[in-house]
């Protein structure tokens, strides 16, 4: 069960933003925020990543900045902790293959897209 992550449908960015900022000035400054990331040539994945910062801020913008900075960095620490939150809690290095280590990449994939259907 070794499952590609979650690669982002053309929309789901403004469809999440829409829903975490129903105002329309709001929703303006946490997509502008968002934004930041994705602005130099050595970002890469933007949707992907964009949407894990929106899941880790939540309706926060403040947390969006900090988490577009954390990305900045190193953008797999955004991945991880937004897409991965269960599976990070095991033994680091434990073998992605173990029933252990599988089930948490599932409970994780379910979660995420739980969070993404909202």
């Amino acid at each position: 069960m070794n499952q590609q992550p979650y690669q982002p449908a053309p929309g789901d960015i403004e469809r999440k933003l829409t829903a975490m900022f129903p105002a329309e000035g709001l929703r303006n400054v946490a997509r502008s925020a968002l934004f930041r990331y994705g602005r130099e040539l050595r970002h890469t994945e933007m949707a992907r990543v964009r949407l894990a910062i929106l899941k880790l801020a939540g309706p926060d913008i403040t947390a969006i900045d900090k988490q577009v900075d954390v990305a900045i960095i190193d953008y797999r620490d955004v991945l991880a902790s937004a897409e991965y939150p269960a599976y990070a809690l095991l033994k680091p290095g434990i073998d992605p293959t173990t029933p252990e280590a599988q089930q948490a990449i599932e409970s994780d994939r379910r979660q995420y897209l739980e969070w993404l259907d909202t």
